[in-house]
């Protein structure tokens, strides 16, 4: 009967490390995604397509990005078009796919004025 008692209180240690171990793997986890958030990143160039709360800009000379505006208010992106410039302002997601938008502006164009 003593052995039936022992075999009780191990077994209720079980879930105690399972719950430890699942613990460690998350805080390591969440670690890795502020370490990506911390990144911050500035993407220039050329809207080729918006759709929903996503863009996706050709950056001047380099690769297509894909932008989740999904933190930018509405009012910043609702009238964009293809070919129209955007400055994106935002961090890393944590996949290192695409960007996390904190704000979408389009930058001036129009030539500097000439200094006589």
């Amino acid at each position: 009967m003593a052995l039936h008692r022992q075999s009780r209180q191990g077994n209720g240690a079980v879930p105690v490390i399972v719950a430890l171990v699942l613990a460690a793997g998350l805080a390591g986890t969440l670690g890795r995604e502020t370490d990506a958030q911390d990144r911050p990143v500035r993407v220039e160039g050329r809207v080729q397509w918006v759709a929903g709360q996503a863009v996706q800009i050709q950056v001047d000379n380099g690769p297509s990005v894909n932008v989740d505006l999904g933190s930018v208010p509405l009012a910043e992106y609702a009238a964009l078009r293809p070919r129209e410039r955007v400055v994106v302002a935002g961090v890393l997601s944590s996949d290192g796919r695409r960007v996390i938008a904190g704000s979408i502006s389009r930058p001036d164009e129009s030539p500097p004025p000439r200094t006589p």
